[in-house]
């Protein structure tokens, strides 16, 4: 949800410094409204929901499997800020990139040039397609009803722009339309964007799943080393404890090796006495 939103209204900012900040739009205002509701809304349900990345029966199987939910793995302040950056960098580059290559085109056969109100037009559709895709780049499981989403939503988007471009006389997007259709640098662009993204996008993915498990094999790690230290000082502590023990010579102190100790002494010399009265008996009778 952020990263989408911030690659639609960055454009909106980096254009005010190229403008002076004279408050043009360059989008319309009803595609505008239409982002979050109809453009990228069911991709970004069905991902929250149905996506898994393994099976109801293995999650219930193995249940440590939510330790990475716990313990913010990805979802972090370093994964957020991250995101921030992937959608800055994108709308920025799509943003310069569709003005310097469709803005300063020669004119058309009619001898209209495109303005920015044609660039406006082909940075919000890439805006539509980069999104949708990401979220489709981003999924575990690619399924029909994914691609039924992202290519519904995107195909819808292009339906209400031409309705605009070809019914709304009074818009300033009139026919903007059919002169990004005639401009050679609009494909080229546009493959340029969807494939440079994908590409970079699926790299850092794949590399930042790598580092989140190596991350993850360092942590547990450490944590073993620690039980490993805490035991082995548990185990001093009580060596310690065992041999500073020492008979003090009370019979009944429930100390450890002095009840045994004594009572066996004192049996013995019971014993002793015992065995002398019967020999001092035997002699009297004698």
């Amino acid at each position: 949800m952020f990263y989408k939103n911030i690659l639609e209204t960055v454009p909106i900012f980096m254009f005010g410094s190229v403008s002076l900040f004279t408050g043009t739009q360059i989008y319309n205002s009803l595609l505008y409204v239409l982002f979050n509701l109809c453009f990228t809304a069911l991709p970004v349900i069905w991902f929250a929901t149905m996506d898994y990345e393994y099976p109801k029966e293995v999650i219930i199987r193995r249940p440590r499997l939510y330790k990475i939910g716990l313990q913010d793995v990805y979802f972090n302040k370093w994964v957020f800020w991250r995101w921030i950056f992937y959608a800055f960098w994108q709308s920025s580059l799509i943003l310069f990139l569709a003005y310097y290559s469709l803005d300063s085109m020669s004119p058309d056969e009619g001898g209209m040039f495109g303005g920015i109100w044609m660039a406006g037009e082909f940075v919000f559709a890439t805006v539509v397609i980069v999104a949708n895709m990401k979220i489709m780049i981003s999924s575990y499981l690619v399924s029909g009803w994914m691609l039924f989403f992202v290519i519904g939503s995107t195909l819808f988007y292009v339906l209400v722009f031409v309705m605009i471009s070809y019914f709304s006389t009074n818009s300033q997007e009139f026919g903007t339309l059919q002169m990004m259709l005639k401009a050679p640098a609009t494909y080229f662009t546009l493959l340029l964007f969807t494939f440079m993204f994908v590409l970079v996008d699926t790299g850092l993915q794949y590399l930042n799943i790598y580092i989140n498990k190596w991350y993850i094999l360092q942590k547990e790690k450490a944590v073993r080393e620690q039980n490993k230290k805490a035991k082995a000082s548990k185990s001093v502590i009580k060596r310690k404890i065992h041999s500073s023990v020492k008979d003090r010579g009370f019979a009944f102190s429930q100390e450890a090796g002095n009840d045994k100790l004594l009572t066996e002494k004192l049996s013995t010399r019971i014993g002793q006495a015992i065995l002398r009265n019967i020999q001092a008996a035997n002699k009297i009778e004698f």
